[in-house]
C-alpha cells in the first residue's frame, strides 16, 4: 500500500472512485459539476457503464450545504472532510469490486445532535452513443420506497438503481425534468455512522434487494479482498531510488492502471483510456499503456486486454485484422480503426510476450497479427511500401503516408519476422525480414528532408500539399504563432520545382516525428541533427514536450482542449525514451521528471492526459505510465527480458543523478528478480537475486 494522499487546496480538482463496474466523477471539495464533453455536461457522477446512475449528491447540515475543507486518496477510497463550528464530518466512498456497487460512509462527530440531509440526484440515462444504438433516454421515477431504502427506475427501460441506508430516514422526492431528487433527513445525529450501499442492474427491483441483501452480508469480505488485490499491485516492481519523488510517482501510478479496469456489459473487461471522457476501449492507447502495466507486473489484465481488442476488432472488422480505434460503452464501434493502431498492435502482442513468455497467448494471436499485417498492406498504393491513412494525429488534413505509419508498420515486420522464426515459417519469416528492411530504406529515403535536417510528418504530391495546406494553416489546434509559421513553410514548400508526383517531405514537426529516432536504421548524421534538434526550445513548454514543435509558442494563448503548444503524457515519455536510447541518460530522465513533477497536481496517483493538469482532458490516463514505467525500467535501468528464454539482460543507462535503486519483485515470466544498482566514484554496480533457479540474467 501507498501512504495517504491529503490535499487541502485545489479542491475544485476532480476525483475518481472506481473499481471494474461502476465508479463516481466528482470534485474534491464533494460537490459535483458538469463535466465533460462526449455527452456534455454528463460524464461525472456515479455511473455503471452502460448506464448513468446519478448525477451525483449533495450534504446539508441544518439546512446549510456542506462543501469538503480536505480531500484525502487512500489507496483508491476517496475520503472528503468536513469542518464546521458545530463538528466535523468525514465522508468515505469505496467502489466494491466486480459488482455495480457503491459504499458510502458518514461519520459525524457532532458536539449536539443534529439533522443531517443528503441529497440524491438520480438521473438513469445512457452514456455515450446510447441514442446512436436505439437507447432512448427517458425520466427517472420513484420505484419505490420505505425508511431504509429508495428505489428508483427508468421510466421505460428496465434499469434500476437503489440507495440502501443501515439508519432510517425521513424522504422527500422531486422531479426535475428527466431527474429524480431524493432528499433524506437524519435526525438527531451525534456520531452515529451513516452507511450507504447504492446499486445498479438491468433486472427487476426485486432483484435489487437480493443482491443489497448479498452484498450486505459479505460486505466485509469483499473489502478485505480489494486491499489484498492491491497489496499485490503495490508489491510489483517496488522502487526505491535516492530520487523519493520519483519513487512515489512510480509506485503510486501502479494503481491507476487498476482503476482504469472496466467491465462493460456486452463488451468485455480491461483497460480503459482515461477519466472523464474516455472510459472505453481503445486501441493506441492500449498498445501503448500496455508496456507500463507490464513493467510492474499487472501481467494477466494485459493479456485480457490485448484478447479484448483483438475479439471487438475481429467482430466489428469482418475478421481481416484491422484493429478499432474505439469502442463505446453501448457497443458502438466510433473509429474502425486508424491505420498505425494495426502495426502497433502487433508489437504490443510480442511485448507482451516477452514478459510473459505465454506462447499461447502468442499463437492465438498469431494469425490474426498476420491478416492485420495483410489489411495494412493493403493500402499502400503508388509503389510506395508505406501504407496511406490516419494515424495517431487527428488534425484535418494530417493524413497520408504519415511517419507514424512507417514507423509502426517496420516495426511489426520486424515483430512478425520473430513470429514467425518462432512457429517455424522460416519461408514468411524471411519474407517479413526483406519487408522491414524495405521499408527502413523507404523511411531513410523519402520521409527524410535534407534542408530540413529533420524527418517528415507525411510525404506528399504537391497537388496533396494543396489541398490540405488552408486545412493546416486554419486548424483550430494551431496558436497565432503556429498559425503565421505555417503560412511562411507552405509558401517556401510550394516554390519548390517538383515532378507532379514526386512525394515532398513535409516538416510540420507534430511529434511523431521523433518516432525514427529510436531506430537502429539511422544514418549517424540524421540521427546527431534530429537530437540537436530536438534539444531545441520550440520543442517544449514547462511541462514537457509540446504536441507541435515547429515554432517557439509554448506561451501563446489558445482556446482548443487540444491546442498543439500543450504538452502531452504519452509524447513527453517517448521524447524521454527517444534520447534515453541514444545514451542521453540524464535529458531522458529529466523528462521523465517532468511527468512526476505532474503526477498528483489534480488527482493523488495520476498523470493527467495534458499537462500539467488543469481539469481539461482525462485528469487520469492509461498511457501516462508508458515513461515512468516503460521508458524508466528499460532504457534507464537497461533491463530486457526474455521470459520465453527464461533471461533478462541487464545494461544499466543511469543518470548522474541516480546513484542508489533497488527495484523489488520485478515479474518476468514467473521469476521474480530483485535488482540493486549502486553508483560509487563513477563506478556502478549491479546485484540480482531470483526467486526461480531456472531464470537466469546477464549484466552488461
Amino acid at each position: 500500500m501507498i501512504d495517504k494522499i491529503i490535499k487541502t487546496q485545489d479542491l475544485h480538482d476532480d476525483y475518481v472512485v472506481s473499481s471494474n463496474k461502476i465508479y463516481i466523477i466528482g470534485s474534491q471539495d464533494g460537490t459535483f459539476r458538469k463535466l465533460g464533453f462526449h455527452v456534455p455536461g454528463e460524464m461525472g457522477g456515479i455511473i455503471a457503464q452502460p448506464i448513468k446512475m446519478a448525477d451525483g449528491y449533495g450534504l446539508e447540515m441544518d439546512g446549510k450545504q456542506l462543501i469538503g475543507k480536505k480531500y484525502t486518496f487512500d489507496n483508491g477510497d476517496s475520503v472528503f472532510g468536513y469542518e464546521e463550528a458545530f463538528g466535523t464530518l468525514e465522508r468515505r466512498e469505496i467502489a466494491v469490486p466486480n459488482e455495480k456497487a457503491i459504499v458510502i460512509k458518514l461519520s459525524p462527530n457532532f458536539k449536539e445532535a443534529k439533522t443531517l440531509t443528503v441529497t440524491m440526484d438520480f438521473h438513469i440515462m445512457g452514456c455515450w452513443t446510447a441514442e446512436d444504438c436505439g437507447h432512448i433516454n427517458d425520466a427517472t421515477i420513484l420505484a419505490s420506497a420505505n425508511e431504509k431504502q429508495v428505489i428508483v427506475k427508468s421510466e421505460i427501460h428496465p434499469n434500476y438503481v437503489g440507495l440502501f441506508s443501515n439508519l432510517c430516514f425521513e424522504q422527500a422526492f422531486r422531479a426535475e425534468g428527466d431527474h429524480l431528487l431524493a432528499t433524506l433527513t437524519f435526525e438527531n445525529i451525534t456520531n452515529e455512522e451513516i452507511q450507504f450501499l447504492m446499486i445498479s442492474n438491468n433486472e427487476s427491483e426485486e432483484a435489487l434487494v437480493v443482491k443489497h441483501q448479498e452484498l450486505f452480508s459479505q460486505l466485509n469480505i469483499l473489502l478485505e479482498d480489494k486491499n489484498e488485490k492491491l497489496n499485490k499491485i503495490f508489491g510489483k516492481s517496488e522502487l526505491k531510488t535516492n530520487d523519493k519523488a520519483f519513487d512515489d510517482a512510480f509506485n503510486a501510478l501502479k494503481i491507476n492502471y487498476d482503476m482504469l479496469i472496466q467491465n462493460i456489459d456486452g463488451i468485455g473487461e480491461g483497460y480503459t483510456a482515461g477519466f472523464p471522457d474516455y472510459p472505453w476501449f481503445f486501441g493506441c492507447d492500449t498498445t501503448y499503456g500496455i508496456n507500463g502495466t507490464l513493467a510492474v507486473g499487472q501481467h494477466k489484465m494485459t493479456l485480457q486486454s490485448l484478447r479484448l481488442l483483438k475479439q471487438i476488432s475481429h467482430e466489428c472488422n469482418d475478421g481481416n485484422g484491422r484493429v478499432m480505434h474505439e469502442i463505446s460503452p453501448f457497443g458502438y464501434v466510433y473509429n474502425k480503426g486508424n491505420l498505425q493502431e494495426t502495426p502497433q498492435f502487433i508489437t504490443a502482442v510480442y511485448e507482451a510476450y516477452t514478459w510473459t513468455g505465454d506462447r499461447a497467448f502468442l499463437e492465438e494471436m498469431y494469425d490474426f497479427c498476420k491478416k492485420g499485417m495483410k489489411w495494412v498492406e493493403s493500402k499502400a498504393i503508388d509503389g510506395i511500401i508505406c501504407p496511406k491513412g490516419a494515424g495517431i494525429i487527428e488534425i484535418n488534413g494530417v493524413d497520408g503516408r504519415l511517419i507514424d505509419i512507417a514507423i509502426w508498420t517496420y516495426k511489426a515486420y520486424e515483430t512478425l519476422e520473430k513470429m514467425a522464426t518462432i512457429f517455424g515459417e522460416e519461408d514468411l519469416a524471411t519474407t517479413y525480414k526483406q519487408k522491414a528492411e524495405a521499408q527502413a530504406k523507404e523511411i531513410v529515403e523519402k520521409f527524410y528532408s535534407k534542408e530540413e535536417r529533420f524527418f517528415a510528418d507525411i510525404i506528399c504530391t504537391k497537388d496533396e500539399i494543396m489541398a490540405s495546406k488552408d486545412l493546416l494553416i486554419n486548424s483550430v489546434k494551431n496558436t497565432k504563432t503556429q498559425h503565421e509559421a505555417l503560412k511562411v513553410y507552405f509558401d517556401k514548400l510550394l516554390e519548390k520545382e517538383c515532378e507532379q508526383d514526386e512525394l515532398i517531405p513535409v516538416v510540420l514537426k507534430n511529434w511523431i516525428t521523433v518516432l525514427p529516432y529510436t531506430e537502429h536504421f539511422l544514418t549517424e548524421e540524421m540521427l546527431e541533427e534530429g537530437l540537436e534538434e530536438m534539444k531545441k526550445p520550440n520543442f517544449y513548454n514547462a511541462s514537457g514536450m509540446k504536441l507541435g514543435c515547429m515554432c517557439d509558442d509554448a506561451n501563446d494563448p489558445s482556446d482548443d482542449l487540444y491546442s498543439i503548444n500543450k504538452s502531452m503524457s504519452i509524447n513527453t515519455g517517448y521524447m524521454a525514451e527517444v534520447f534515453a536510447r541514444n545514451k542521453d541518460a540524464n535529458r531522458g530522465y529529466a523528462l521523465l521528471k517532468k511527468l512526476t513533477d505532474c503526477a498528483a497536481l489534480g488527482m493523488p496517483t495520476a498523470i493527467s492526459e495534458i499537462l500539467p493538469n488543469d481539469n481539461q482532458g482525462c485528469f487520469m490516463q492509461f498511457w501516462s505510465g508508458y515513461g515512468i514505467h516503460h521508458v524508466f525500467v528499460r532504457y534507464i535501468l537497461g533491463i530486457e527480458v526474455d521470459a520465453p528464454n527464461k533471461n533478462i539482460t541487464i545494461k544499466p543507462n543511469l543518470p548522474e543523478s541516480l546513484t542508489d535503486i533497488t527495484l523489488n519483485n520485478l515479474l518476468v515470466g514467473e521469476c521474480h528478480y530483485n535488482i540493486t544498482y549502486k553508483v560509487r566514484e563513477g563506478k556502478v554496480t549491479v546485484r540480482v537475486e531470483k526467486d526461480r533457479a531456472d531464470y537466469t540474467f546477464e549484466i552488461q
